[in-house]
Formats: structure tokens, C-alpha cells, sequence
């Protein structure tokens, strides 16, 4: 499947795609080529929407570039990347509880296209008042992780809700984690 049509049919068919992927031969370089440009995109996106038009969120304006936000997205991307390998271990680390198959390359699979539909809308960033859609993709990504993950690690139909569940919860604290590590490195405190 060609890099376009795969991201299409991810976003609109998820159900049909999953078992295509599972099947396909890849590598986990390719897999990693995905998340490290969909990724790039999403952050781009980000900081040229923030610096072109501003943030409805942030005191921040038209032409306002500033060095720590550049370096927030920055961290964001990398630990988005850090990310992806963590809840992949996690994912693989997980299968034998839940009556699945370990296989890291399938985790792996399992993580990157579920985020696809994130990554993509993450090009909306460019307009920052559009953010909201980008969180509604982040939600949409957890579907497509609900229904990847069994057909991806083997995993009985009556455990793929504990699965799932189990590493939504682990992949939540995993990035609160490094959010909070990223504002350490960054000297951003909570307020």
C-alpha cells in the first residue's frame, strides 16, 4: 500500500485497513520513517502556525517568534517519537496478560498508524484557532488504536478492552511524565 493511500485508508477505513497491515511486509525503519515525517509535519505545522498568526490560547501574536516556544516544539516532537518506542514496549510487554502475542514489530504497527489521524489533523496547527479539531483527531486515534490493537497482537475479543484500557492509562502517565520532564528541561513551571 502506497504511503497516501495507507494514511487514507487508516483515517476513513480503519477496520478494513488493520488486518491489510498486519499482513504487510515493513520494516520497523519503515515504520519509524512514518512517525518521524507525519510527526515533523504535525510540529511544523505548530510553530509556523503560532509565529504566522498567533494563538488564541498563548499571548502570543502575529511575528512573535520566540526561542522557548521554538524549543518547545522541538521537545514535543522528539518525545512524540521518545513516545511512540515507550508505548510500544509497553504494548508488546502487556500481550501475554491479555491472552496476545508478543511481537514488538505488530506494538509498533499497533502505536504508529493509530496515530496517524493525529499526525494528519496536526497540519491544522497552521491555524491555531483550529486546534480543537487537532484534540477531537487525538480521540479518534484512541478508536483506531481500539481497533488495531487486537487484530495487530492476537488478542481474544474478551480481553481487547482491558488491553486497550490498560495501555491508554500506562501511555497517559508515560507522557504526563514527560511533559513534566520537557518543563524541567525547558524551566516551565505549572502555574
Amino acid at each position: 500500500m502506497q504511503f497516501a493511500e495507507k494514511i487514507k485508508n487508516i483515517i476513513l477505513r480503519p477496520k478494513e485497513v488493520w488486518p491489510k497491515l498486519r499482513d504487510e511486509q515493513t520494516s520497523m525503519g519503515s515504520l519509524y520513517m512514518y512517525a518521524i515525517i507525519l510527526a515533523a509535519v504535525s510540529a511544523a505545522a505548530k510553530l509556523i502556525g503560532i509565529n504566522l498568526i498567533g494563538s488564541p490560547m498563548m499571548e502570543v501574536s502575529f511575528g512573535k517568534f520566540t526561542v522557548s516556544y521554538f524549543w518547545s516544539v522541538v521537545f514535543s516532537y522528539l518525545f512524540s517519537l521518545v513516545g511512540v518506542k515507550i508505548i510500544s514496549i509497553i504494548v508488546d510487554a502487556l500481550a501475554p496478560r491479555f491472552g496476545s502475542e508478543r511481537n514488538m514489530l505488530n506494538a509498533t504497527r499497533a502505536v504508529i498508524y493509530s496515530w496517524v489521524p493525529y499526525w494528519i489533523a496536526g497540519i491544522l496547527f497552521l491555524i491555531p484557532y483550529l486546534s480543537i479539531i487537532v484534540l477531537a483527531a487525538s480521540f479518534y486515534s484512541i478508536y483506531v488504536f481500539s481497533i488495531g490493537l487486537p487484530v495487530m497482537m492476537g488478542t481474544p475479543e474478551e480481553k481487547s478492552f482491558g488491553y486497550v484500557l490498560a495501555v491508554i492509562v500506562l501511555s497517559t502517565l508515560v507522557f504526563f511524565l514527560m511533559g513534566g520532564a520537557a518543563g524541567l528541561i525547558l524551566g516551565v513551571s505549572p502555574q
